[in-house]
């Protein structure tokens, strides 16, 4: 899905914002979209979380994308929603930046900790902000590669053709493994 996303959206010379530590592959799908990863360190004392003003330092006018990944991987770090707040705030000043929240690990959190993503604080960034989610995680599906994005109207049509060309769809029995996922019986688990 972000492979597809990337590919969809992206410019050669386009910049992504990437808090680290982050995924190993954000910034080489990114290098593959002909884009720029934008490396924002973070580190222990900030619990690995990128500040509104390590974000607005990062902006250029060339950047168009940024990836927020709560909880995270590798880090396991969680923004609260005070703190996506804060990120939002910054990012509203920007209408040129698509917000990407990958929320694979949404359902993997450390002790109180409570899922967000930047759509639970912010409206304004609701026509500009795609969700990447998948059944690997959450549901023990780890190597299955059944994923999805959900993006605003704008974007679907460009992310359809390009999904069309690479892939003819996602196994049979991923989906039917998927549906079980979903079912009453496994959530009650």
């Amino acid at each position: 899905s972000l492979y597809n996303l990337f590919q969809a959206t992206l410019n050669p010379g386009d910049e992504i914002i990437i808090p680290a530590p982050y995924w190993a592959s954000y910034p080489d799908m990114t290098i593959l979209a002909g884009a720029v990863p934008v490396i924002v360190e973070t580190t222990v004392d900030e619990k690995y979380k990128m500040n509104p003003a390590k974000l607005d330092k990062a902006i250029s006018d060339k950047t168009r994308m940024i990836i927020l990944n709560s909880p995270s991987n590798p880090s396991g770090s969680n923004y609260s929603k005070e703190e996506l707040d804060s990120l939002a705030k910054v990012l509203v000043k920007h209408p040129n930046i698509v917000v990407v929240t990958d929320d694979i690990y949404e359902h993997i959190l450390w002790g109180d900790s409570e899922f967000n993503n930047i759509l639970n604080v912010s409206s304004e960034l609701y026509n500009r902000t795609i969700v990447v989610n998948g059944v690997s995680k959450a549901y023990a599906m780890t190597g299955w590669r059944l994923g999805w994005i959900i993006v605003p109207l704008g974007y679907v049509e460009t992310a359809e053709m390009l999904a069309q060309n690479l892939f003819i769809s996602a196994p049979s029995i991923a989906q039917f493994a998927a549906l079980k996922a979903f079912s009453k019986e496994a959530t009650e688990i």
